[in-house]
């Protein structure tokens, strides 16, 4: 589990400093405890496997309210594409509290085609004319495509935070948009991103105006970018 604290290094120091006390305490509680039961439950194997089953649910429940009470301020793939969903909707930009309240603990299980991020040039295009597929309409310092049933995104060295954020959008939008149209072929998935490019040129900079001012950090995220960068040079007449 993944915390972000925006404190100074005084308010850290106090938030370990009860957190360790916390745990102490909890400790202690669990001692004791332990020291009442045994009693009761030696030699009666009835009482031990209840109150085992009993305080593994708590344990489970417990742990569950304490992921749920955690509220990240930046992007995953998930939390992205819960704003951007809800977005496109109505046009209500989620805070942090909204779309992690939504975010999914377990595995989701909605048919969503799968994305990857930062993939290699040749996982995109393996020819000329598909580069210049991928190309068209698009300014942006990355280039995505649609390969094997994942939709892919290669970046750029130059690629700004922003730029990761926007290409994420895309790639969910694609994802979102072939996961209802699985019939559609190859040209059908270029014509597909090609349609994104224009979508986000449209609702991307008043998209990111409004998560920030929602409260979210658009300064780094928690996007699982693969560590390949790629140049590529377009064909110029």
């Amino acid at each position: 589990m993944e915390k972000v604290y925006n404190n100074n290094n005084n308010n850290t120091y106090k938030s370990d400093w009860h957190i360790q006390n916390q745990e102490t305490l909890v400790n202690l509680a669990g001692l004791l405890v332990s020291l009442a039961i045994i009693p009761l439950v030696t030699n009666n194997p009835i009482l031990t496997l209840s109150l085992f089953f009993l305080f593994t649910i708590l344990h489970l429940f417990a742990n569950y309210k304490a992921v749920r009470s955690v509220v990240m301020e930046t992007f995953n793939e998930a939390r992205l594409s819960i704003v951007l969903q809800q977005y496109l909707k109505d046009k209500q930009v989620l805070t942090p509290q909204e779309a992690n309240q939504r975010e999914p603990v377990f595995f989701e299980f909605t048919k969503m085609m799968p994305v990857k991020l930062g993939v290699r040039l040749q996982e995109i295009v393996q020819s000329p004319e598909e580069l210049q597929l991928a190309l068209k309409k698009n300014n942006m310092p990355f280039l995505m495509g649609v390969r094997n049933g994942r939709v892919c995104v290669c970046l750029g060295p130059e690629a700004s935070v922003h730029d990761e954020i926007r290409a994420m959008c895309q790639a969910a939008w694609i994802s979102s948009t072939l996961s209802s149209h699985t019939q559609q072929g190859k040209q059908g998935h270029w014509e597909t991103v090609h349609e994104s490019h224009t979508l986000m040129d449209t609702i991307f900079s008043p998209f990111l105006k409004g998560v920030e001012a929602a409260g979210w950090d658009t300064k780094r995220t928690l996007l699982d970018w693969d560590e390949w960068r790629v140049e590529w040079k377009s064909k110029r007449n």
